[in-house]
């Protein structure tokens, strides 16, 4: 067992006997190592410098983000775009003249990023379009009759608020919503009562 004696003069945190001059228990004999042994010392190796929480504390802290959560999105439907811009001043220090990008200010983005970028995006995209093209397709309305006057059946509705349905996916967020609007042509929409 190594022990931590860091201290002056001892960088490495451990405490080494020198080896023997022909080589000893290293490598036999001449064959040269600096350390042969390492000596045990009496305190434990083994210090946490961190350690997790509790699960006590870890359900409070979700309990708290699902609180401040729940009170953004109640004040964004309250006070619409006036809300989102009070936020993203708060959160993202951005409070630009308008949120909708210019073609300007697309074109700039665009020749900000290398060409690999670019391709990668729109070879990103094209997946993501197919993919929610056959997901769309295969949206249908159902109604069968199994036995006679037996009707079942589904029926796909608007519904008048959207919302983005949120997983812990590992996209980029860009990526994130970019995938949402390819699959549903609009933010995926849950209906709110």
């Amino acid at each position: 067992m190594l022990a931590d004696v860091r201290g002056p003069g001892n960088r490495t945190g451990f405490h080494a006997r020198p080896a023997p001059a022909h080589g000893g228990a290293v490598g036999g004999p001449g064959v040269e190592s600096r350390f042969s042994t390492v000596i045990p010392q009496s305190r434990p190796m083994i210090r946490f410098l961190k350690t997790g929480i509790s699960a006590e504390r870890d359900a409070a802290d979700l309990a708290q983000v699902r609180q401040t959560v729940e009170a953004i999105l109640a004040d964004i439907a309250q006070r619409g775009d006036e809300a989102v811009r009070a936020y993203s001043r708060k959160f993202d220090h951005w409070d630009p003249p308008s949120f909708k990008l210019s073609d300007a200010e697309v074109q700039a983005c665009i020749r900000a990023m290398s060409a690999r970028e670019v391709d990668d995006i729109r070879f990103a995209q094209t997946q993501i379009r197919s993919f929610a093209q056959i997901q769309r397709d295969a949206l249908r309305d159902v109604e069968v009759e199994t036995l006679p006057g037996v009707i079942l059946g589904h029926r796909n509705i608007p519904v008048n608020r959207p919302s983005i349905a949120h997983r812990r996916e590992q996209y980029s967020p860009i990526a994130q919503a970019d995938r949402r609007v390819r699959r549903y042509g609009h933010l995926k929409a849950t209906a709110h009562r």
